[in-house]
């Protein structure tokens, strides 16, 4: 009933959005899986600050949505509260793919990017290799694209960022890419 879901801050949300699923339109890019059906769950403020109250919630509505995969282009470094953590078990044990990103702090993987059930994103720059403020460790998964990555923006615009949020919609891209082939 609101507009809650809206990025009206920095256009990270719409961003990550675009990578995964932007279609054709004659001028911009395409998306990893341009014909994916994306559920826009905004937990984080335009400053990109949230509470763990608010990414429960966003995890708790898709789930009861049946999403196929949860990006999570989010992250901190200290551990948060066990209800996150559980819910994540839960949507891996429904067969949720859940992706998130590593981190931009050229430490230890974040969370929830350092749970065993979600895939963690580094992020590689033009040259392949880690870029320099992307998270590192045994935890990491795969590392993509994340540096200088070109993507929808606010009123049909276009922009340039970098982050693992902006590497890890490329492994939910490529996750829905293989989840329809395999269907």
């Amino acid at each position: 009933g609101d507009d809650s879901f809206i990025d009206h801050g920095s256009g990270h949300g719409v961003h990550v959005a675009g990578i995964i699923a932007a279609r054709e339109n004659g001028k911009g890019i395409v998306g990893i899986a341009p014909e994916c059906t994306i559920l826009p769950i905004k937990v984080l403020d335009s400053n990109g600050s949230g509470s763990y109250g608010s990414i429960a919630k966003g995890l708790r509505a898709a789930i009861d949505a049946n999403c196929d995969i949860i990006n999570m282009s989010l992250g901190a470094p200290s551990e948060p509260p066990a209800e996150i953590h559980e819910m994540i078990k839960e949507a891996a044990a429904k067969g949720i793919i859940i992706v998130a990103a590593a981190g931009n702090d050229a430490g230890a993987v974040n969370y929830p990017a350092r749970y065993d059930e979600v895939i963690a994103v580094a992020a590689m720059d033009h040259k392949g290799n880690l870029a320099n403020f992307s998270s590192r460790g045994t935890e990491v998964d795969g590392a993509l694209p994340g540096v200088d990555i070109y993507s929808t923006h606010f009123h049909n615009g276009y922009a340039v960022m970098s982050g693992t949020s902006q590497a890890s919609p490329f492994m939910a891209g490529m996750c829905a890419l293989l989840l329809s082939y395999s269907r």
